[in-house]
């Protein structure tokens, strides 16, 4: 998967005293160091191949080091997940985790990425060097990512509570949603430009909508849907809105706002079952449903 500053891999690490379910783990690497990992080899660092899994050691380190490093972010986020969402939403929230890695790694990562054919050309340019722009990094920095579990796959609360009390049930039917609500709010700030105050009658997400649809904005994620860089060619426009989603308990609104995202999901809603994807942009039509 991929957004506008991150890529998301699948990384299943070893472990041979848990299940393999239990381990199968998402990987999200800042798409800035894949790309400067390119700079890295031009440059002769030296570092070594190291497995992407969690080292208990490394923890402390990677904190202290991304309090000055770019990829402090995901310490921040970590953070918040861990002392502000947790404690209101256990046991339904789970803390992902903060690990180093290595030059060499994501140098091959970005290799076999490119190679792979699966990057819209809309978004090529974020993963590749701009010589003009006379680009440079620190090599004594260490690149870091970003563990959460995969729930394609992974039933935690069936692995915490029905398999330890040892029952004989048949295997889980998962079903996964992922949702990206975006913004539920109206801009409120005396200090927005007078030519943009349609900010305090209607949300970010809507005005977007009208501006790619008059073809004065585009996401990276609509160039896949035709495999070129005509991102707008099939383009549908949603009527989908965040305010009616995070409508504070008015459920015809809530409704109305799922529904929507089910009749054109774009890159805001997706749904595997039994880790085969049914909902997303990414499918075909014909692959595609709500029954």
């Amino acid at each position: 998967g991929e957004g506008g500053k991150h890529a998301l891999f699948q990384c299943t690490t070893s472990s041979e005293t848990s299940s393999t379910t239990t381990r199968k783990k998402l990987l999200r690497i800042a798409k800035s160091d894949l790309r400067d990992s390119s700079l890295s080899s031009s440059k002769g660092w030296i570092d070594h191949v190291e497995e992407c899994d969690h080292h208990d050691d490394m923890a402390e380190e990677s904190h202290l080091q991304n309090k000055e490093g770019q990829n402090g972010a995901f310490d921040s986020k970590v953070f918040y997940i861990r002392n502000v969402v947790a404690p209101h939403m256990s046991p339904f929230v789970d803390v992902p985790e903060v690990i180093l890695l290595e030059w060499s790694f994501l140098r091959e990562l970005h290799s076999r990425t490119l190679a792979s054919g699966k990057i819209p050309l809309a978004r090529i340019k974020d993963w590749t060097v701009d010589d003009s722009k006379n680009e440079t990094s620190n090599p004594t920095r260490k690149p870091t990512g970003m563990l959460v579990l995969d729930y394609r796959s992974t039933l935690l609360h069936y692995e915490r509570t029905l398999v330890p009390s040892k029952k004989s049930l048949p295997p889980p039917r998962i079903l996964t949603i992922e949702i990206k609500p975006k913004a539920g709010y109206l801009a409120m700030s005396p200090l927005v430009d007078p030519r943009h105050r349609i900010k305090y009658l209607q949300s970010r997400f809507v005005s977007l909508q009208i501006l790619q649809q008059q073809g004065k904005w585009a996401k990276g994620w609509t160039a896949a849907l035709d495999g070129n860089d005509n991102s707008d060619s099939n383009f549908q426009t949603s009527s989908y809105d965040p305010l009616d989603l995070f409508s504070s308990g008015n459920s015809s609104r809530i409704r109305r706002a799922v529904s929507q995202l089910l009749r054109v999901p774009q890159n805001n809603l997706k749904i595997w079952f039994q880790n085969e994807q049914v909902v997303g942009h990414d499918l075909d039509s014909s692959k595609s449903g709500t029954d």
